[in-house]
């Protein structure tokens, strides 16, 4: 078990607790009442590991119906616990209030019983409607202009993909829905940043043929993110070949005459061995040989010299996938999603990501495929 498996098993059993102790001060049950309620928390703070246990013994109907249960209740679990350290800070500050001004607030103070209910129907309400945002996809356009683009190619465009998590949670339908978007937007290009399957991969192999019924004129090209790590190397590339994806491992390919496309390894792959970066010249920032150069790289960091790609695509960040936790992820990546400019005038752009992990649910934080068009620069006046 690794510290940061270990790590998300803590906070998620310290969030369990505190709806535990919520719970407890609103219907006061017996001890024997507790011993069930106490079971079940537990059975799902442990359902990650326990569906990763019974997927890699073949058990899937048992493993599909745990991750189902599991994940809706973790997205209800955490809203409620948001919910309610909100009403925590409003109770917090009446308290102050009182002390520092001696005023008597006891009814603006809430109740045992008010303190879980109120949260668990805010949350319940919240974690319907994140639900049907989860399955809203977005279409974001981005247009970048850059001089090495010929004027005869007028606009190349490329359809991004991140994040899309095929596996257990998300399925035929949702994934359907995501490469509709994809298909009207007409791509010239179809590039996927990373985490395209998930950790569980059971009964996916349907999902191929709607990836491979997309043939842009340039290809369809993806790299590997962490989660492609986790379903396993051999599956993951067995599936990229199926789909029909042309998958990138510290490897460049020339488009349309006049973009170089790069694309390497997740950092995830240096636990499991074979990480694969940019190519030499482009860690050197010496390969600019007059094209385009656009960067596929899973999470938004930058570590190379100054100049060495044009525009960088990534993901990763799902941008918290639920709100607040945007903030969460802001700490760990600053560049969390949309447009940045970087001080060499080179470009990233990360995506919210197209589908969900863990519990299917987005909220404030809608999926979206990416369209980038590349044009010409117009010609100064």
């Amino acid at each position: 078990m690794t510290w940061f498996v270990l790590t998300i098993l803590v906070v998620y059993g310290s969030v369990h607790g505190y709806v535990f102790l919520r719970l407890y001060g609103a219907l006061r049950f017996s001890p024997l009442t507790a011993i069930p309620v106490v079971a079940f928390m537990l059975l799902m703070v442990l359902t990650p590991l326990t569906v990763h246990w019974l997927e890699r013994r073949g058990y899937d109907t048992a493993a599909m119906v745990l991750a189902e249960i599991g994940y809706l209740w973790m997205g209800l679990v955490f809203l409620f616990f948001v919910v309610s350290i909100a009403i925590d800070g409003y109770r917090w500050i009446l308290f102050a209030i009182q002390g520092l001004f001696g005023l008597r607030l006891g009814l603006l103070v809430p109740s045992p019983q008010q303190l879980f209910w109120i949260p668990l129907t805010v949350a319940a309400g919240i974690f319907l409607y994140a639900y049907h945002e989860a399955g809203a996809i977005k279409t974001e356009h981005l247009t970048v202009a850059s001089d090495k683009i010929p004027a005869d190619v007028r606009s190349l465009r490329v359809v991004q993909i991140s994040d899309v998590h095929i596996g257990l949670m998300v399925r035929r339908a949702r994934l359907e829905k995501i490469l509709a978007e994809v298909t009207a937007a007409k791509p010239d290009l179809l590039v996927s940043t990373g985490d395209l399957l998930d950790g569980q991969t059971d009964r996916i192999d349907g999902m191929t043929d709607l990836l491979r019924a997309i043939n842009p004129p340039y290809g369809k090209y993806a790299i590997m993110g962490n989660h492609e790590y986790y379903a396993g190397f051999s599956t993951s590339h067995l599936f990229f070949q199926r789909a029909g994806f042309t998958l990138l491992r510290g490897e460049d390919r020339k488009i349309a005459g006049c973009v170089t496309l790069v694309g390497f390894d997740d950092a995830a792959a240096n636990r499991f061995g074979g990480y694969r970066s940019a190519p030499r010249p482009y860690r050197k920032g010496t390969a600019r040989n007059g094209d385009f150069i656009l960067f596929l790289r899973h999470q938004p960091v930058v570590d190379g010299p100054p100049g060495c790609f044009d525009l960088q695509l990534s993901g990763h960040t799902h941008c918290g996938q639920i709100f607040p936790f945007r903030y969460v992820t802001a700490l760990f990546f600053p560049m969390n999603s949309g447009l940045f400019r970087l001080a060499d005038q080179s470009l990233v752009y990360v995506s919210r990501g197209s589908g969900t992990w863990g519990p299917p649910h987005r909220f404030l934080a809608p999926p979206e495929i990416t369209v980038i068009d590349l044009v010409p620069k117009p010609a100064a006046p």
